[in-house]
């Protein structure tokens, strides 16, 4: 990678980031008006091994999801993805990760370029972005492109 940072799975950290987990939450919260969501949550995940977020409906998985991808902003605490503050570097997180829904429901009902745009969308691109990214997709035999060359 050109920042030097990726993962090494024998080391299971990241490359440039002596010891730092993949995701490091701490003391997270986030209300919605009087509703609180998330309430002082911390956990950490080491590079290189697979998560799952567990938890009665209403536990706050979807908010902890949601602030690590740096689609929702926390009201309290601090989080890092691949070594990256997703509040202070969130676009350095977006290049670096990929979310997919619990279904795959869209991927039936959007065409390849339909998709582009939603995913383009997330990761807030404007439209002239995605427009520009979607018709070098529509014109190539692969539907593959790095998120920086967006």
């Amino acid at each position: 990678m050109a920042s030097g940072r990726g993962i090494d799975p024998a080391a299971g950290t990241l490359l440039g980031v002596t010891g730092a987990p993949a995701i490091a939450a701490e003391h997270l919260a986030r209300s919605f008006g009087s509703t609180r969501a998330l309430v002082d949550v911390s956990f950490a995940v080491e590079a290189g091994t697979v998560c799952a977020l567990l938890g009665r409906n209403g536990a706050g998985k979807t908010t902890s999801v949601r602030i690590l991808t740096t689609l929702l902003p926390a009201d309290v605490g601090r989080a890092r993805v691949a070594g990256f503050d997703v509040t202070d570097q969130a676009t350095e997180v977006r290049t670096r990760i990929g979310v997919t829904g619990q279904t795959a429901t869209m991927d039936e009902l959007l065409t390849g370029a339909e998709n582009l745009e939603t995913i383009g969308r997330f990761c807030h691109l404007g439209a002239a972005r995605r427009g520009g990214a979607v018709a070098r997709c529509s014109s190539s035999s692969t539907w593959w492109m790095p998120a920086t060359s967006w």
